[in-house]
């Protein structure tokens, strides 16, 4: 790294939380600016295209909504930077609120997933104009969130907090979103679909 891509990096976590990370998640950085727009900073579709190139197992749709954005995020650095990127798969899935209702949420981000769970009606929704339509008309996410299978994970580091079966990683924002419909539907206020798509992360 640079000393200014250090510096930058300086403004979101300190040395040792970068230092600790894995040499996998390191590679995942995006060659952008994250302090300021660059004309030469990485567009999304070109950072995946690098990326997958050494890591066929992570998705299009994973790379662009976590580690694009949320490389030097704190907690995610935390929680995940650790675990080794050759040893992950991804599958998509569909779940059912059964499943869903399994899946826990980091206490840095919890009582941000509950404001977002409690809604007086669908205008209401926090999200795009798109996403907003699509939740009407199809019922669920436009983008699948990233769950990760934890159940099987060993030797967490005592900096990481994974809770089990399953936590989310990234769709913070549209898991408060279904908590809110799924309250609205039972008003009859809205419709909910009955699945879900979700990018399910395994650890070997």
């Amino acid at each position: 790294m640079t000393e200014e891509e250090i510096r930058i990096r300086r403004l979101y976590i300190p040395d040792e939380v970068w230092e600790r990370s894995h040499n996998t998640w390191k590679q995942l950085k995006p060659k952008r600016n994250f302090d300021y727009c660059n004309l030469s900073d990485e567009t999304p579709l070109e950072y995946s295209q690098r990326i997958i190139s050494i890591f066929n197992k992570i998705p299009i749709d994973v790379l662009v909504q976590w580690q694009f954005e949320h490389i030097y995020n704190f907690d995610m650095v935390n929680n995940y930077g650790w675990i080794n990127y050759y040893q992950v798969s991804f599958n998509l899935v569909d779940w059912s609120e059964k499943e869903l209702s399994k899946v826990q949420i980091f206490s840095g981000f919890k009582d941000y997933v509950d404001r977002k769970s409690y809604l007086p009606d669908f205008e209401h929704l926090s999200c795009t104009g798109e996403d907003k339509n699509y939740w009407r008309q199809f019922g669920t996410w436009r983008v699948p969130i990233i769950v990760l299978e934890t159940e099987n994970i060993l030797n967490v580091p005592n900096y990481a907090e994974l809770n089990r079966p399953y936590q989310l990683i990234e769709g913070h924002t549209r898991f408060g979103n279904y908590n809110a419909i799924k309250r609205l539907s039972e008003q009859g206020k809205v419709q909910i679909s009955n699945k879900h798509k979700v990018f399910l992360m395994s650890v070997s």
